[in-house]
C-alpha cells in the first residue's frame, strides 16, 4: 500500500500589518465658517478592526477631535470650523492589533468662498490656493495673500487695484 502525504503551503496567506492610508482619497476641503463637512478616512489594514484618532494641526497647536464615527477600516469625522484657528491640516490615524499607523492620512481644511465687494458694489468670490501658514488669493485685477500669525490673519497686497472692502474674514 502506498500512502502519499501532501503538505499545502498557503501562499495566499497575507502578512498582518499596521494600517496605511488608502490611496486616492479627497485631501482638500474648502469650508465656510459654521459649515458642516463630513471627512472620510479609509485605511488598508489587516486585521480590519481599526480604532481611529483624529487631530487638527493649525500651525499653532495640535487639537484632538472627537466628533467621528468608525466602522472597520473607515472613519468619518463631522467637522465645523468656527474661527480662523479651525482651519489647517486634519490628520486621521488608525490602530489595529498589530500597531499604530506610521504616517497619518492628512486632509487640508481651507476657508471657502471668501467674498468681497468690488468698486461697483458687486459681491464677488475669490479663488485661492493654500500653502502652509499662507493663503494666496487671485481675482481678475489684484493678488493678495493672507498669513496666519498667532491667532490673526494679516493681509499683504501684492499689486494695487481698485479699492475693495473684504467681508467676513
Amino acid at each position: 500500500m502506498l500512502v502519499l502525504t501532501c503538505t499545502l503551503n498557503d501562499s495566499t496567506k497575507r502578512e498582518k500589518d499596521t494600517p496605511t492610508c488608502r490611496p486616492n482619497q479627497r485631501d482638500l476641503f474648502g469650508v465656510a465658517r459654521e459649515e458642516v463637512v463630513n471627512i472620510t478616512c479609509e485605511v488598508d489594514s489587516d486585521p480590519q478592526d481599526v480604532t481611529f484618532r483624529w487631530t487638527l494641526n493649525n500651525s499653532v497647536e495640535n487639537t484632538e477631535l472627537h466628533t467621528f464615527e468608525s466602522s472597520g477600516a473607515m472613519s468619518v469625522l463631522t467637522y465645523t470650523p468656527k474661527t480662523p484657528m479651525d482651519y489647517g491640516a486634519v490628520q486621521c490615524l488608525g490602530r489595529n492589533s498589530v500597531g499604530e499607523q506610521k504616517e497619518p492620512c492628512v486632509v487640508r481644511i481651507i476657508p471657502a468662498g471668501l467674498r468681497y465687494v468690488d468698486h461697483k458694489g458687486q459681491l464677488n468670490s475669490m479663488k485661492f490656493f493654500m500653502f502652509p501658514k499662507s493663503i494666496f488669493l487671485n481675482t481678475n485685477t489684484v493678488t493678495r495673500s493672507m498669513t496666519l500669525l498667532s491667532t490673526h490673519w494679516y493681509w499683504h497686497w501684492h499689486k494695487s487695484s481698485a479699492s475693495r472692502d473684504l467681508l467676513g474674514y
